[in-house]
């Protein structure tokens, strides 16, 4: 019950409201009398007192400082009795009553204070009462809405038409998904000034409040299934609260978590979905146009290209367990950072791992290195997170590919320091496939133009073939013509010919190492 009110009822004594007026919706729901000077231990939040002014009436400075005292504790206000002590209210303690928006009152001279109290007491809990019943009324309403699965426009505007107050609904990066009627055309500002708060709301556990145009909003986490997909509601104006605006408060918390869990479930499912598709893609079974069909779910185009990379942890030290539901937590930490940054990246688990496919719009390392201090810090300390990545980029039809390289470079980050390690590759062949496709065509045609533009396609392959066995059984032609099954003549006329072609002397070593890295680069390309 306000302040107000309880002057306004019909069955309150005749009390004057003579400072403090903006202090009027102050909650109250206790009377009391001021019978000790050492009253301001015992102040109580909401708690109106009435007092003779005999403590204070020879030293007004006493009565200033309990005004102050009653205004930081939250009480509901200060009741003097009228003609007994006080003849009149000094006016400073009226303007110090202004000051504060304490509720300043006079009570009638013809009654006693403890009739006074009696009449307030009365009202005040025949109010609580009526709004004890009120409010377990509206919740039952709320909950029933909640339950039959009504859509949020409809709850929240309920919510407002009880609790005085807007609520909105936000996600975990405090964008603003559902408001009521009255806000529906706001959610755009309201996310905007949400996210530029400087909140740490990913760590947001307790409420908090910001300031939006002229309404203070108060922050609130609700309650999830996983800490990784935090929700919360912003109420508008919490301020002033009583004991029935908490009450009524918590049944709203309640009935939009209830409601939320609903999107828990439906985020649950879709991560398994993307898992379940992701491992199908590994294994080669998916069809181009159900490829496409399922990226463009997750806002990737099949044609692009894109690096994977492969990410789990390891314990810090011997003898650390590691929970099963870890990797789990990792990919809806990394789901977090993709959204919070809108990154051209999807990840899955697989193996105890999780696997992310990374568009080429953004450098891997560069994102697996942000990402790796983002897990870090909401990890346990006793985990070491280690990462590998593919060298190549291919379109997301050869993920098995690149996931061969990313796995090759994750092992090899178990047995090195190195947290992050790119793929490496082991053959020759591996090795100049990192060569990029124009400077190796470039090469090959620098070199082997003559051989490769011949009007005779047959004798450009029975020469590039003479060539090929010739480095390959170290520049030998006995061996070359044992092995082509030719006279040892032929052999030796096809190298003068190429010699002449390409003008070069193949008794050049470098010019033979030249001509050798050609022929393998042609192989490739």
């Amino acid at each position: 019950m306000q302040i107000k009110s309880l002057l306004d009822s019909s069955d309150c004594p005749n009390v004057d409201l003579v400072g403090g007026s903006t202090g009027a919706s102050r909650p109250v729901s206790m009377i009391g009398l001021i019978e000790a000077p050492d009253i301001e231990e015992y102040l109580m939040p909401t708690q109106l007192l009435l007092t003779t002014g005999y403590h204070y009436y020879q030293d007004i400075s006493k009565l200033d400082h309990l005004l102050t005292r009653m205004a930081e504790v939250g009480c509901a206000g200060l009741g003097i009795k009228a003609g007994r002590y006080f003849n009149s209210i000094p006016q400073d303690i009226i303007d110090r009553a202004d000051a504060l928006g304490l509720p300043l009152l006079i009570t009638p001279a013809d009654q006693n204070l403890s009739s006074v109290v009696k009449k307030m007491t009365e009202i005040v809990i025949g109010a609580d009462a009526l709004g004890l019943r009120r409010t377990i009324k509206e919740n039952q309403e709320l909950s029933a809405l909640g339950m039959a699965n009504a859509n949020y426009v409809t709850v929240l505007d309920r919510i407002t038409d009880f609790f005085g107050r807007d609520i909105v609904v936000l996600n975990s990066h405090l964008v603003v998904t559902q408001t009521n009627t009255h806000l529906r055309t706001q959610k755009e500002s309201l996310s905007a000034a949400f996210q530029d708060s400087q909140t740490n709301y990913f760590n947001l556990n307790e409420p908090v409040g910001i300031h939006y145009q002229n309404s203070e909003v108060t922050i609130i986490p609700l309650m999830v299934m996983h800490s990784e997909n935090k929700a919360f509601i912003a109420v508008f104006d919490l301020i002033r609260t009583t004991a029935f605006d908490e009450l009524q408060l918590q049944q709203i918390q309640n009935v939009l978590s209830l409601m939320n869990s609903r999107t828990d479930v439906a985020k649950d499912s879709a991560l398994r979905q993307r898992n379940d598709f992701f491992i199908t893609l590994l294994a080669g079974d998916v069809a181009p146009q159900i490829l496409e069909k399922f990226l463009g779910q997750w806002h990737l185009d099949a044609n692009d290209n894109y690096y994977c990379g492969v990410c789990s942890v390891i314990p810090d030290k011997r003898g650390t367990l590691i929970s099963s539901r870890v990797t789990e937590q990792i990919q809806r930490l990394t789901d977090w950072f993709i959204d919070e940054y809108h990154l051209k990246v999807t990840c899955f688990s697989h193996n105890q791992k999780v696997v992310f496919a990374i568009s080429e719009k953004h450098t891997p390392n560069h994102f697996l290195e942000a990402l790796q201090r983002f897990l870090m810090k909401q990890l346990s300390p006793k985990y070491v997170i280690k990462m590998g990545y593919s060298h190549s980029k291919l379109p997301m039809a050869d993920l098995s590919s690149l996931f061969h390289e990313a796995t090759e470079a994750y092992n090899l980050s178990l047995q090195e320091k190195t947290t992050i390690i790119e793929f490496r590759p082991k053959k020759v062949s591996e090795l100049l496939g990192l060569v990029p496709s124009l400077e190796a065509k470039s090469f090959v045609q620098e070199l082997l133009g003559p051989l490769l533009t011949l009007p005779n396609h047959d004798e450009t392959k029975s020469l590039l073939k003479t060539l090929r066995a010739y480095f390959y059984y170290n520049r030998q032609p006995t061996s070359v013509a044992k092995a082509l099954y030719i006279h040892r003549n032929t052999v030796t006329y096809r190298l003068q010919k190429i010699a002449e072609l390409l003008e070069v002397d193949l008794q050049d070593p470098d010019v033979c190492d030249r001509l050798n890295l050609a022929l393998h680069l042609q192989n490739l390309k």
